[in-house]
């Protein structure tokens, strides 16, 4: 996770330059939370909840070309304890 973090801030401040020298390029957080539940025959069926964080980057050229980059951490899954 402490890798993940480092790995984020530094695009981060490497989009953040590059956001200055150019008006087309944007980025921002992405942020959520999923709601997870094991069905099927399962004694335990409870709920599992989750964040979801992450960045993203656009870039759109002026001959209406563009590209978009994201960075995504989601954790799902249920619980059968």
């Amino acid at each position: 996770m402490k890798k993940f973090l480092f790995v984020l801030a530094t695009i981060s401040v490497f989009a953040l330059e590059k956001a200055e020298a150019q008006e087309n390029v944007s980025f921002g957080p992405i942020v959520g939370v999923n709601f997870s539940k094991l069905t099927g025959n399962t004694i335990y069926n409870d709920w599992k909840t989750g964040p979801t964080l992450g960045l993203f980057i656009n870039y759109s050229g002026e001959s209406r070309f563009g590209i978009n980059g994201q960075l995504l951490y989601s954790r799902i899954g249920g619980e059968s304890s």
